[in-house]
């Protein structure tokens, strides 16, 4: 088993906050002709992709996650372009290979279960075959969370979710961060302008 290399949480935030503030500058240049919607997804955009850029390209979610986001959002290309440069392209390039795989593989499935259907029939249903239809919905579950987890199995998907939920964690605190910085720096902002307007009155 291959785990994924491991990232202090330091490097993570250094390089999600970098890679964040690059993409807000690239939203920030077309957003005047942008709704408010449009702009929170941008911004949300530009948080999912500051992750997996922080994460790297060696793990198999980040590569997945940003070659989705790329695919459902062709109208942000110039923001993805700009926070991915040339990952971007490679990055795309292995997800198509890795949905190939998912074809394969479902179609493998299938055909492993017509075969068994017919003994699962003439067996008698206890608790270890219950147990195992568990795990199965909840692992199936599990794939589809997981960005690129329709590929992977056993302890490479765990290693993956576990990886893929610190980071989801830490890029939520980065968030909670960055907005607790933007109201006070706008609590000030407001509080420096009353006072100087209160200075102008009593002038």
């Amino acid at each position: 088993m291959q785990l994924a290399p491991s990232l202090s949480t330091t490097t993570f935030k250094q390089a999600f906050l970098r890679s964040m503030l690059q993409g807000l500058n690239a939203a920030a240049s077309s957003s005047n002709n942008m709704s408010f919607e449009a702009r929170k997804r941008a911004v949300k955009l530009a948080a999912d992709v500051a992750m997996a850029c922080a994460r790297g390209r060696r793990a198999k979610w980040a590569r997945a996650l940003v070659a989705d986001l790329s695919a459902k959002h062709q109208n942000n290309g110039a923001l993805l372009k700009s926070m991915l440069g040339e990952m971007h392209e490679r990055l795309v390039r292995v997800n198509n290979q890795h949905c190939c795989r998912i074809q394969r593989s479902k179609k493998i499935l299938r055909r492993s279960h017509r075969m068994c259907s017919t003994a699962r029939r003439e067996k008698v249903l206890h608790a270890s075959v219950v147990a195992k239809s568990m795990v199965k919905r909840r692992t199936k579950m599990l794939k589809k969370i997981i960005p690129g987890g329709e590929v992977l199995n056993g302890f490479s998907l765990l290693n993956e979710a576990l990886d893929y939920v610190t980071s989801l964690q830490a890029q939520v605190e980065l968030m909670r961060s960055l907005l607790k910085a933007t109201e006070e720096s706008n609590s000030n902002s407001r509080a420096s302008s009353k006072d100087q307007l209160k200075q102008r009155e009593g002038s």
